[in-house]
């Protein structure tokens, strides 16, 4: 993703939530994850997972790039075990991403 890209993801979605017994509709933030974009790492990494030369690498000639080059998947904060993750995709700007990603950011 480009920097613009990942600066753009949402902070949060709009999803029916149950309150009191009552179905309404709310704004829930969204947890991100950021492992190295390396084989065999996925969203529970939350310390990154395992290095890699292309991730190390990957963001060496991006201009303004806070690399490294990692893997995008999020999920509402209000999901319980076990969490469905949604890839989003890969960048080299983890910076730019709302909240605290967990992962090697």
């Amino acid at each position: 993703m480009t920097a613009a890209q990942t600066k753009g993801q949402p902070a949060d979605v709009e999803k029916d939530v149950v309150e009191n017994g009552t179905k309404v509709r709310k704004r829930v933030p969204l947890v991100y994850s950021v492992p190295l974009n390396c084989p065999g790492n996925g969203p529970e990494d939350n310390d990154g997972g395992s290095a890699c030369g292309s991730a190390i690498s990957g963001c060496l000639y991006v201009p303004d790039a806070s690399g490294p080059y990692v893997k995008i998947y999020r999920h509402p904060a209000d999901e319980t075990a076990p969490v469905n993750w949604e890839y989003v995709g890969t960048t080299c700007y983890t910076s730019l991403l709302p909240g605290e990603p967990t992962g090697h950011n």
